[in-house]
């Protein structure tokens, strides 16, 4: 049942990424648009028609440098699939990761730092997600590695996660859209393509509380490495608020390794002074990860979802 459960959710889940790329664009087509529209009537108003230097976005400025800092929390659950490496020639099961009580949301630290040099954008960050000790109730029975596990039995389980990772992008479009009262932009458009490497490190530990395998245990860890190719489009308004979206795939065949990912975020700033702001968004980390073969496999195929709050610092 939990199985089936979790790939439901990831139909809603893809419907949810696919609105989320939609919004961000619907809106600052919107803005431009109204803006544009804006013009014309104010131009007619006068009496004159509105010139074409008016209503052609041009391309802003960019500074010579820009450091931004983005600390932020991340109240994010796992979802998904496990399964661990056991005897050769074993009959090994996945199982649910809700029979662990591993899929509860807690808040985990996660964080970006952006160097923007021109139009080019050096960025680097992380996130590490624990559980210690969860102790759950076995739904479907099975092999998990070396334990024999039946519905009914008890376990203690224990998941150490982190990601990291490093992304280059080229600002290919920078535009400004119009000025307000004061002088200032009214909208910036940016648009990046984007490159990097994303690294992962799981490590599991499941143990039997009741049942045929009571007092033995099981862990699993393994390190995988892939590289990712993805998009990021960015809106700035009236000089204080920004929206942003970023996706991008991953990919990993190395030897007896193997990872596949795709992450969203999209998110939003409000910056009360030019060099402070405070962030909220939300993201989704899909991932496969596997290593070894046959009944030596290890696999944890899965996500990690959530709302982020945090602060952004400009220098």
């Amino acid at each position: 049942m939990g199985h089936l459960s979790f790939r439901r959710s990831r139909g809603v889940q893809r419907s949810a990424h696919l609105a989320a790329i939609a919004l961000p664009v619907i809106f600052l087509s919107s803005a431009a648009c109204g803006q544009s529209a804006g013009q014309e009537m104010s131009a007619e108003s006068r009496g004159s028609t509105p010139s074409s230097s008016a209503n052609a976005p041009t391309n802003a400025e960019y500074p010579q440098w820009t450091l931004r800092l983005e600390p932020m929390a991340w109240y994010a659950a796992f979802a998904g699939d496990l399964n661990m490496p056991g005897l050769s020639g074993s009959n090994q099961h996945t199982f649910d990761i809700e029979n662990f009580d591993l899929d509860e949301p807690q808040w985990s630290p996660v964080g970006f730092v952006h160097l923007q040099l021109d139009k080019w954008r050096i960025s680097v960050g992380g996130v590490v997600v624990s559980g210690n000790d969860q102790e759950g109730t076995m739904d479907e029975g099975g092999l998990l590695g070396d334990l024999n596990l039946a519905a009914g039995d008890r376990t203690r389980s224990s998941i150490d996660f982190w990601s990291a990772e490093a992304q280059v992008g080229y600002r290919l479009i920078h535009q400004r859209m119009g000025t307000t009262s004061t002088g200032g932009d009214r909208v910036v458009f940016g648009l990046e393509p984007v490159v990097g490497m994303r690294m992962y490190s799981a490590d599991v530990e499941v143990a039997a509380l009741s049942g045929a395998s009571s007092g033995q245990s099981i862990s699993a860890d393994d390190t995988f490495y892939e590289p990712i190719a993805g998009v990021k489009l960015e809106g700035e308004f009236a000089e204080q608020f920004t929206v942003d979206l970023q996706t991008n795939l991953g990919y990993g065949p190395w030897n007896d390794r193997e990872s596949f990912s795709w992450d969203i975020m999209v998110g939003g700033a409000w910056r009360p002074v030019p060099n402070f702001g405070v962030r909220i968004g939300y993201r989704q980390l899909l991932f496969d990860l596997q290593s070894g073969s046959g009944s030596e496999t290890f696999e944890f195929d899965g996500s990690l979802a959530g709302l982020m709050l945090g602060i952004e610092l400009r220098f």
